[in-house]
């Protein structure tokens, strides 16, 4: 969905939650902006799919311009060819 150039919409967030619960606990969030990663580190994402990964070593790495390490771990890989 997000790699189509002509789609407007490119980012996707989903949120899971008990029936009938006042908040969503689990937010899933796809994009390839700094907004994915930044939802994680503030808490609003548990998990997001970040790329290029580069950026995600470099927050938890304290690299870059992180200036303190942050709270994300890599979980897995998808392979591509960008």
């Amino acid at each position: 969905m997000v790699a189509i150039e002509d789609q407007a919409m490119r980012q996707v967030n989903i949120q899971i939650r008990k029936k009938d619960a006042d908040t969503w606990p689990v937010s899933l969030f796809g994009n390839s902006t700094m907004e994915g990663l930044n939802a994680v580190i503030d808490g609003t994402a548990t998990l997001s799919m970040i790329n290029p990964a580069a950026i995600l070593t470099m927050a938890h790495r304290e690299t870059g311009i992180f200036t303190a390490p942050q709270p994300v771990r890599m979980i897995g890989v998808i392979p591509s060819f960008d």
